[in-house]
């Protein structure tokens, strides 16, 4: 084979590995990744926590507010020593999104057929709930983290 043509052929194929990871090298998307720094995926059970520890409370749970009947309302135990109900990563809807976010991620929920989306907050109702209320936000949302379940933590096989 002729200089020339090993060359040209050198040069088409780092053309085509440019071209193939084209947008990799431009995109500015980051992993979402459990407090171990491995990345979260679809099935596996996480714990979701503050992304600061101490003072701003421990982790979810479902609870009867108001006069529900059943444990509807999501709330955020206000010790930081319970972990809550653990979740397992099923991403079914496009409406919940996952956002990097101060020390950890914030949840995005956006209105279907809208362009409208909103933080996912914590209203802390100091009427007797024990925790805080998680709600649709415009101001501050509730900074996250994903804390990844182990098979000896699990009481409850799977929460969706």
């Amino acid at each position: 084979m002729k200089p020339t043509a090993v060359l040209a052929l050198f040069f088409l194929l780092l053309l085509l590995a440019f071209l193939t990871n084209l947008p990799l090298a431009f995109s500015n998307v980051q992993p979402i990744v459990d407090t171990n720094g491995n990345p979260i995926f679809r099935g596996f059970t996480y714990y979701i926590f503050p992304a600061i520890f101490g003072p701003s409370g421990g982790g979810l749970k479902l609870a009867q507010t108001g006069n529900s009947k059943c444990a509807l309302t999501v709330l955020q135990d206000y010790s930081n020593l319970f972990r809550g109900i653990h979740h397992t990563w099923n991403p079914i809807s496009t409406r919940f999104h996952i956002e990097n976010y101060h020390f950890g991620y914030k949840l995005v929920f956006c209105i279907t057929g809208s362009p409208t989306c909103l933080d996912i907050g914590r209203f802390d109702a100091e009427n007797g709930e024990d925790g805080r209320r998680l709600n649709l936000t415009e101001h501050e949302a509730f900074d996250l983290v994903f804390v990844k379940v182990f098979e000896a933590d699990k009481v409850i096989k799977s929460v969706v």
